[in-house]
């Protein structure tokens, strides 16, 4: 394999931000995550694990829902805008 991608959904994306936040030499090379809500305290805080993590992030989430929300606090150690 020459590049790998990870995604997660709900509580799988709240624990792969964890796992990114905290494995910054993981050979990933980007992170899609769908419908993530702000988290809970401790690992799985999602806002607080993106601000590690150094891929290029593709957020998605719904428009009218509690996702929409909560993304809108996120910032990304990477710089890249959300796309």
């Amino acid at each position: 394999m020459e590049r790998i991608y990870l995604m997660g959904h709900s509580m799988g994306g709240r624990m792969t931000t964890g796992f990114l936040a905290n494995n910054p030499t993981a050979p990933a090379v980007g992170f899609i995550e769908v419908g993530l809500t702000a988290g809970s305290k401790g690992p799985a805080n999602t806002n607080l694990n993106l601000r590690k993590v150094k891929l290029a992030v593709i957020d998605v989430y719904g428009d009218n829902e509690m996702d929409a929300r909560a993304v809108s606090f996120r910032t990304y150690a990477s710089g890249l805008p959300r796309l």
